[in-house]
This record gives structure tokens, sequence and C-alpha cells, in this order.
């Protein structure tokens, strides 16, 4: 055997044990950061992990890059739902898959996702997989409205909205309950029914003008 092999053969279980102790922080810290938010220590993570902080610096640059990563790994877990959810062959059972599942990811990870939206420096705009998450919610969304399934006026920007209050529950023993009661009831307000071809009423503010 060659010097060159020789050097080469321990490589492969090194690079092994490195994707393992990565994937391995990704999810200790997915845990952290979504218990603790953004004052999680890389160092509380290391210890949960049973790795070296090291270890930590040398996958990622910092703690805002750490979080950076998460928050894309749960941004594609939505474009990965979203692009199964379009290929159903029933438009409500597709439409009602996307809601639950963005209401669901919102609540489950609302402290990453927060402390990620309070990083902005380091979180881009627009991951990766927005594009390819707007393209399916659009087309599940379309799909329901042709079907003469939900309101002809519904937009899938509405369908963000419903996650992002549904993540802004007060955390407790029954945000989940209230989670599924509130998403149950808004896919009921956006079922098509007589009459939903008129514009929606106009919100009005406390003074009684309408908002523009």
């Amino acid at each position: 055997m060659t010097a060159e092999l020789a050097a080469e053969v321990p490589r492969g279980p090194r690079r092994r044990d490195a994707r393992a102790n990565r994937q391995r922080v990704l999810q200790v810290a997915l845990e952290v950061f979504n218990e603790v938010g953004p004052d999680a220590q890389m160092e509380d993570i290391a210890r949960r992990a049973g790795v070296g902080v090291a270890t930590i610096y040398r996958n990622f640059e910092s703690k805002d890059d750490l979080l950076r990563v998460l928050a894309e790994d749960v941004a594609s877990s939505l474009r990965d739902e979203a692009v199964a959810a379009a290929t159903e062959a029933d438009p409500w059972v597709a439409f009602e898959r996307v809601v639950r599942s963005f209401a669901s990811v919102n609540l489950e990870y609302r402290v990453l996702i927060n402390a990620a939206r309070a990083l902005p420096s380091t979180i881009p705009a627009a991951p990766p997989s927005f594009g390819d998450t707007t393209a399916a919610v659009d087309r599940v969304v379309q799909r329901a409205i042709d079907a003469g399934l939900v309101r002809a006026d519904l937009r899938p920007r509405d369908l963000g909205a419903l996650a992002t209050v549904v993540g802004a529950l007060p955390d407790g023993p029954e945000s989940r309950d209230d989670a599924e009661r509130l998403v149950q009831v808004v896919l009921e307000g956006m079922r098509a029914r007589p009459g939903d071809a008129q514009p929606a009423p106009r919100i009005t503010s406390a003074r009684g003008k309408p908002r523009r």
C-alpha cells in the first residue's frame, strides 16, 4: 500500500463521522433554539449534542450562521410539503394539507422562526426554497378556486397570514388545541358559498372610516 493510499484510508470514516456530527448538531440546535430562542449558547448546543464547540464552528461560522441554516431547513420542509400537496388528486385535500402543514410548522417552530426574524441581517429575505414553495401554493389555491371549493377572492398570501397568526398564539398546554380550532374556523370561512363573488367588505378603523 502506498503512502498516499494509506493516508486516504481513514478519510471515509472521518467524513461519515463529520456528516453525522453535523446532522446531530443541527438536530440539537433546532431543539435548543426552539426552546430558548436567540439567547441559545453554542456551548449548550455542543454539550447536548455530545460534541466539542470547535466541531460546531468547523461547520458554522457563527451562531447566526447556524440559525440561518436551521431557518432554511424549516423553509425547505414547507417547500417539500407544498410540492407534495400540489400532486394530490383532490383539490380540497391539497388545499387543506397546505393550510394545516403551514400552520403546524409555524406553531411547532415559532420560537425558532421568531428568533430568525429578529436577525434579518443573517436570514435571507427569500430562502432558496421560496420560489418553489410559492409556485406550489399558487397551484394549490388556484385549483381549489377553479373547482369552486374556496372563495374566488382568496389569495395565496392569506394562507401565510393564517400560519403567522397560529404562530403568535400564546404558549401553553392548550396552544395546540387553540391552533386546531382556529385552523378549522378559518378553513370553513375559506369555503366557497353563494355570494362570494361579491367584493369582501372593507375593514373599518376605530373611527369608522375604511382602511386604505
